[in-house]
């Protein structure tokens, strides 16, 4: 998650195109989001990188695009984040890219 709490219309760039948007969320694949819902994924494995933006403080709509790859920029030089959940200030620059199909999931054999 990006967000920006006390600034209000253009404070980024996505791609070089400005971010009108309060939350901003980056994601590995498609999420469903809704107003009392963080979020729930139907597939892991698409391989496709998620761009979700909202405006106002209790957002009702989300905007989203895919792609394989986004640069978020800002002229300050940094943005606040969470990543996974820990919050942590980002310089910009960002490349942001997926990698299809790089995590292995490691399973135990059956019992037979």
């Amino acid at each position: 998650w990006l967000s920006l709490r006390r600034r209000r219309g253009v404070w980024a760039t996505v791609d070089g195109e400005p971010l009108h948007a309060r939350v901003l969320l980056v994601a590995n694949n498609g999420y469903e989001l809704s107003l009392f819902s963080i979020g729930v994924r139907e597939r892991l494995d698409e391989g496709r990188l998620y761009l979700y933006r909202a405006r106002g403080l209790l957002p009702r709509t989300w905007e989203h695009e895919s792609g394989s790859s986004f640069t978020l920029d800002s002229p300050t030089g940094r943005v606040q984040a969470a990543v996974d959940g820990e919050p942590v200030e980002l310089e910009t620059p960002l490349e942001l890219a997926v990698d299809p199909g790089a995590l292995r999931v490691l399973l135990p054999r059956g019992q037979d």
